[in-house]
């Protein structure tokens, strides 16, 4: 059994089947629609989501990771004598990546942050890649290098069905979606 955790946050969009076969404690985001706070992936499916975000006027919102919960959750595998590997969603969309450097620096233990610089599979394959070298027992040292090499060669493409979601998220340059 290794000695290294890894854990990441729910933007990394780990299928639930790879979360139990690797063990991956995953980290929920906050999202609030219309004055409602639900845990990423706990008590809001993706279906549920979709069908919330047609029925409410709101553009829904989000919130990091806190450092209460990165704190109760690398307390719980340092005292169990585990290294912590935490990958991040993109530190460039999100401030979880903050939120979980300035808990490493109040923690004793070896804990590893890696900003994935990534969201959904450009972030999970990372996590899935951690995971499989874990696995066949390589470093902490290897694991992170690997990591690195994927971050700076990975590009994700995404395709939509419509473009009503995109005109409603605020900043978007409107104009190019039509």
């Amino acid at each position: 059994m290794s000695d290294l955790k890894i854990i990441c946050d729910s933007l990394a969009d780990i299928p639930e089947n790879l979360v139990k076969l690797y063990d991956i404690e995953v980290i929920p985001l906050t999202i609030i629609i219309n004055d409602t706070e639900y845990k990423d992936g706990k008590n809001l499916t993706n279906e549920e989501f979709y069908k919330l975000i047609k029925e409410c006027d709101e553009i829904p919102k989000t919130s990091q990771a806190t450092y209460a919960q990165f704190e109760e959750i690398f307390k719980k595998y340092l005292e169990r004598g585990k290294k912590i590997l935490y990958i991040s969603g993109s530190s460039k969309v999100t401030g979880t990546y903050q939120s979980a450097m300035i808990t490493k620096n109040d923690l004793q233990g070896e804990i590893h942050i890696f900003d994935s610089l990534n969201l959904s599979y450009g972030c999970g394959a990372q996590v899935v890649t951690a995971c499989e070298m874990n696995e066949e027992g390589k470093s902490i040292e290897e694991i992170i290098k690997k990591l690195e090499e994927i971050r700076d060669n990975i590009l994700v493409l995404f395709a939509v069905d419509n473009l009503d979601y995109l005109k409603r998220v605020e900043g978007y340059q409107h104009q190019r979606l039509q």
